[in-house]
């Protein structure tokens, strides 16, 4: 697995300063995030101008996560520009209105699998009915969603044996009662351990809100949720 951090659960709007803070850390992934729409132009003329190469060809984007019908072909169509030059571009599936605006992408979609109150998104069922509009397109695994819909983990593991040879990439965290991302502790990580041998081998990007002194422990539990039958440590 490799593992890195989403700029957006480290600094809200300000992605440039979440790479900073990253530069301590032993980190081979990072999702740079534009979650509203006003801070979308900024990340596109910038990213071609950031020193990424340490993380070895794994970034992804994340889109905004609300946009309207009138905004949707124009906001892929402008993520189609610059999709070369990264590994992915994560996209809610609850957000999406008409997958043909996505269509042209092909595989550097990441559809994002949705908490409970969204309208859809939330199941295997759900997931696949998006997936087979946008064949191509792959996965982004929210374990924090997941768990959150079903915290047997029965549907995790379903969603894992349906889907999982198309998951690009896993978000990492735990919620809490208003599904905000919350920093990883113990009891999540054995949670987690138990579905361990059905996830791919991919980039595991974390969504733990933290301050910059934390990001390291955070690293560390996430390497342990992958561990399987381990006993969690630090």
């Amino acid at each position: 697995m490799r593992y890195g951090y989403s700029t957006g659960a480290l600094t809200k709007g300000d992605f440039r300063a979440a790479l900073r803070m990253l530069e301590a850390h032993d980190v081979s992934g990072v999702e740079i995030s534009a979650l509203r729409m006003h801070e979308l132009e900024e990340m596109i003329e910038a990213l071609p101008t950031l020193d990424l190469a340490r993380y070895g060809g794994h970034v992804s984007l994340h889109a905004p996560s609300k946009f309207d019908a009138a905004e949707e072909g124009p906001l892929a169509e402008r993520l189609a520009g610059i999709a070369q030059l990264v590994e992915g571009i994560v996209v809610h599936s609850e957000a999406i209105l008409d997958a043909s605006a996505w269509r042209p992408l092909g595989d550097k979609v990441f559809i994002e699998n949705a908490d409970g109150r969204k309208r859809t998104g939330r199941t295997t069922a759900e997931m696949e009915k998006i997936l087979a509009e946008l064949p191509e397109a792959r996965v982004c695994l929210d374990l924090a969603h997941v768990y959150q819909v079903d915290p047997s983990l029965i549907e995790a593991r379903r969603m894992l044996r349906a889907i999982g040879s198309r998951v690009g990439q896993i978000h990492l965290s735990q919620l809490d009662h208003s599904c905000g991302h919350q920093p990883l502790m113990y009891g999540v990580v054995h949670e987690f351990q138990s579905l361990a041998s059905l996830v791919p081998e991919t980039t595991v990007i974390l969504e733990s809100c933290v301050d910059e002194d934390e990001i390291g422990f955070q690293l560390e539990l996430a390497r342990q949720c992958f561990l399987p039958a381990a006993t969690p440590q630090v």
